[in-house]
């Protein structure tokens, strides 16, 4: 007989891929957003096993498991407490009442949670207050925070459940027999194939197919001197979803400039003639790649904002620095990360293991890809955009948006600035967590600034702006037009943090470093309460020296002391002096920096200062 189970959630992020995945396994499922909706729910279908959350409007899961226990229908059903919450007295409460398992949203993989659902409903259920399975005793035993290590193993315990979602129904890969977890040395990992079976692979289709016939005509016409703003407007009306997306273009922040325009010419007037073949072009691949092979993996809707959010962002910064065609700028920032879309059509489930092996291993997406490919998503557009005759300034900017600031300029010489320019506003739009291109990765920014000569203010005005202009041009551009919203990363990264996060934040450049802007839209909305970490950031050596002084009349000035403090060094060689350190919780994490690696460590750190605190 089919099992009946209910998930209480008010967040969907969590909530949907937890259904997801019981329904995928025959499970019958029932939701509800809070403790009002879940009784109702149990009063009418009595579902088999309740996933609960703790943290809810409305009533929170606690007062719905009491009352759940007070009734003669629900008080054997079986309970499963999922939740942010890390208060033992609150879980010392829930266990009490009688739960089969705890487990918590920073920590869980959705493949433990179905194993754990399985067992629940094979073991029955005492019922009423005190009916505490063995594994929930020894979680109200435990100090918190080290469930995890108790129960769960392997790179699924470290994701967070939207992610983990998307991977319960892998296949088998190459090289699974070879455990990858943090500690893995990316020199360990042999190739999936050679270089130049990559290449043939990937160049197969030799020119980019697919378009629309509108892009196709459009991209034709364009592609004459003597055609007219007639014409163009004329084939771009021939379709009624290409139409609908010039229009939306030409009224965004991308090109809007005072009154709305109604009309297809209006707008390819606003766009103009030099724009609008890179705009209907930009369309064309979006509709092309609108649909990601392999979305376990990599989100389409969170894909292309993170693009489009590089486009925004680099097309602000061409205007600061007076750069000539921002509209360029743009163009390259949406199809910077093409080759993570090509990769995923064209390699399969090899590609499904690179992506695996990097969340494993909490590495930067782009190493991986260059170690187990070799060659990263951007290194194997050079042939591609040739092959696909794309214009020779995005080239260079997109094959080489990743590489290191110092090589640059031997790397391409002549456009030295439209990298940098383009790689900056990459580790900007990570950052700000626009999005994701599913390698979620901190990178420092300050050595791009000083190249290129981007000012504080310049930074600023993008923290202010960008994230608007993204949610108004992502609309325009993707086949999501119905402005249905969708999970932003920073919620989904708070809410694996599971700690309230109150950075001190200290460094050289505080004004022009992606790690302070970062550790802002992470933390929890300003309040009363006094920081509860420090997060050092040391760009250079030279920087080293000063670091403590600056530490401390932080802490002066915040009028808090002796901080557990969180540093950020490259390669993480780069350390506090013994006189900053003692006294305080300390620990080092490596620049880039993989998010998951940063919230593991905050998440261990607070909970240090906080028991400190408590005794």
């Amino acid at each position: 007989m089919t099992k009946t189970i209910l998930v209480v959630d008010d967040m969907a992020i969590f909530r949907e891929p937890i259904e997801a995945v019981l329904r995928a396994d025959g499970f019958q499922v029932l939701t509800a957003s809070n403790g009002v909706e879940a009784l109702a729910a149990i009063s009418r279908q009595r579902p088999d096993l309740v996933l609960l959350d703790l943290g809810m409007p409305v009533m929170d899961g606690l007062a719905a498991l009491k009352k759940m226990r007070e009734d003669t229908v629900s008080k054997r059903t079986a309970v499963i407490v999922l939740s942010a919450e890390t208060d033992r007295a609150r879980i010392v409460d829930a266990v009490k009442l009688g739960i089969s398992g705890y487990l918590l949203k920073s920590q869980f993989s959705l493949k433990d949670m179905l194993e754990r659902v399985k067992k629940a409903l094979e073991v029955p259920q005492a019922g009423g207050a005190g009916a505490v399975t063995a594994t929930a005793a020894a979680l109200a035993a435990e100090p918190t925070g080290t469930r995890a290590s108790a129960e769960m193993s392997g790179p699924e315990a470290q994701r967070p459940p939207a992610v983990a979602a998307k991977n319960s129904s892998r296949q088998n890969t190459p090289q699974d027999h070879e455990p990858l977890n943090p500690d893995t040395d990316l020199k360990s990992l042999r190739p999936l194939m050679t270089r130049s079976e990559l290449l043939e692979r990937v160049t197969a289709e030799g020119e980019l197919t697919g378009f629309s016939p509108t892009v196709s005509q459009v991209l034709k016409i364009t592609a004459s001197e003597k055609c007219s703003m007639e014409q163009v407007a004329k084939a771009v009306s021939q379709d009624h979803a290409i139409a609908l997306k010039v229009l939306k273009l030409a009224n965004s922040s991308v090109y809007s400039r005072g009154d709305r325009v109604d009309t297809v010419h209006k707008a390819v007037l606003r766009i103009g003639m030099q724009s609008i073949r890179q705009a209907v072009l930009n369309i064309g691949v979006v509709e092309r790649f609108g649909s990601l092979a392999f979305e376990q993996h990599l989100s389409t809707p969170l894909f292309w904002e993170h693009s489009i959010a590089c486009g925004i962002i680099a097309a602000e910064l061409a205007h600061a620095l007076k750069h000539k065609e921002p509209d360029i700028a743009f163009t390259a920032g949406l199809l910077h990360d093409l080759g993570r879309v090509i990769y995923a059509e064209r390699l399969g489930e090899q590609y499904v293991h690179v992506l695996e092996a990097a969340r494993a291993m909490q590495s930067p997406l782009e190493e991986v890809e260059s170690r187990l490919l070799l060659m990263s998503h951007a290194e194997v557009m050079d042939k591609i955009l040739h092959a696909w005759r794309f214009p020779k300034d995005l080239v260079s900017p997109i094959v080489f948006h990743h590489a290191p600031p110092g090589d640059v300029k031997s790397l391409a010489p002549h456009q030295a600035a439209d990298v940098l320019r383009l790689g900056l506003a990459d580790r900007l739009a990570h950052a700000m967590m626009l999005g994701s291109s599913g390698n979620d990765t901190i990178y420092p920014t300050e050595e791009h600034c000083r190249l290129l000569g981007v000012e504080a203010a310049a930074v600023r005005s993008i923290e202010d702006t960008a994230r608007q202009k993204t949610d108004d041009t992502k609309f325009a551009l993707l086949s999501h037009s119905s402005g249905a919203p969708w999970a932003r990363q920073v919620e989904v990264h708070r809410a694996a943090l599971g700690v309230p996060f109150r950075p001190l934040y200290v460094s050289a450049s505080p004004e022009i470093d992606a790690y302070r802007i970062f550790c802002a839209e992470l933390a929890e909305p300003v309040g009363e309460d006094p920081p509860n970490l420090a997060v050092v950031h040391i760009a250079a050596p030279k920087e080293r020296a000063g670091m403590p002084d600056r530490l401390a009349g932080a802490e002066r000035e915040a009028g808090v002391s002796a901080l557990p403090v969180l540093v950020l060094s490259p390669g993480g060689q780069l350390h506090l002096e013994d006189k900053a350190t003692a006294g305080r919780q300390c620990q080092t994490l490596s620049t880039p920096t993989p998010i998951s690696r940063f919230i593991a460590a905050v998440s261990a750190l607070i909970a240090v200062g906080a028991a400190r605190t408590a005794a």
